[in-house]
């Protein structure tokens, strides 16, 4: 059954759609790079969330340029959990597993087309503003 887009069961099956992400990482930091999900009006930077080492359970969500982000850091070898759908342990699957409890769906990505992630990420903002106060 199709669902109307700009009706809350169909902002509900949005919501609850597997995010394609992909882990990258710094000296410690890890970074959980959301290549389609928007995170400016006009869909030139997309959402991260970061943790960083010894923070405990603490994580902060921010934008980023993908292509510089990719090009800073290093990927971090999350292949293996590819499909998890409950958290798992070890150390460098903290990030991992804080999405996971806070209710995100991951579809984890190796590595990620940019042309592909910004096309997806404007026709995800024209969906939000075709929407914009219809809620």
């Amino acid at each position: 059954m199709d669902v109307p887009l700009c009706s809350r069961e169909g902002w509900y099956a949005i919501r609850v759609a597997r995010l394609k992400v992909i882990f990258r990482t710094l000296p410690g930091y890890a970074i959980a790079v959301f290549p389609e999900v928007p995170s400016d009006s006009e869909g030139k930077f997309c959402v991260a969330y970061e943790r960083r080492a010894g923070w405990g359970n603490v994580g902060e969500q921010f934008s980023v340029d993908l292509v510089l982000t990719l090009a800073a850091t290093e990927a971090a070898p999350l292949k293996r959990f590819a499909h998890a759908l409950e958290p798992v342990a070890g150390d460098s699957l903290d990030l991992f597993n804080e999405l996971l409890d806070i209710g995100y769906r991951l579809s984890v990505m190796n590595d990620v087309n940019v042309s592909a992630a910004a096309a997806a990420r404007l026709k995800r903002l024209a969906r939000l503003n075709l929407c914009k106060g219809e809620l």
